[in-house]
């Protein structure tokens, strides 16, 4: 980010969700679409969570995070860092710390990729998911 965009005042950041990304009752997403993040493929709605007792569940939709690819001639919203799964889970680790969504005091967004020392920086402030 630059220092024009902290002028904003961050409201919230949402850390986009790729393969490996992860819940807290242990559930690992695998992303399957073609949208690719630092080598691993983005988490979509209607992605499978798997969890250790060979359970299954579903990304829901995240309207929230502003991002859709079409699959099939359907659009599908990509996941972050608080999208529900369908047996009420929820995804707390993204499986990465540089690709977010940053949404402003102002409610506007905008896709973002940050370094180590901002992730941090956030993090501390409460304000990443």
């Amino acid at each position: 980010m630059n220092e024009n965009i902290n002028k904003l005042g961050t409201k919230e950041a949402l850390l986009y969700a790729v393969t490996d990304a992860k819940t807290p009752n242990n559930g690992i997403i695998t992303g399957i679409s073609s949208l690719i993040s630092y080598d691993k493929n983005t988490v979509l709605q209607k992605d499978i969570v798997t969890y250790p007792d060979d359970t299954t569940a579903f990304v829901m939709s995240a309207p929230t995070t502003r991002m859709t690819t079409e699959v099939n001639v359907k659009m599908l919203s990509a996941a972050a860092s608080g999208t529900l799964i369908s047996n009420g889970d929820v995804i707390t680790n993204a499986g990465q710390t540089s690709m977010a969504l940053v949404i402003f005091e102002n409610n506007t967004g905008m896709c973002c990729v940050m370094d180590e020392e901002e992730d941090e920086d956030l993090k501390a402030k409460g304000i990443i998911i």
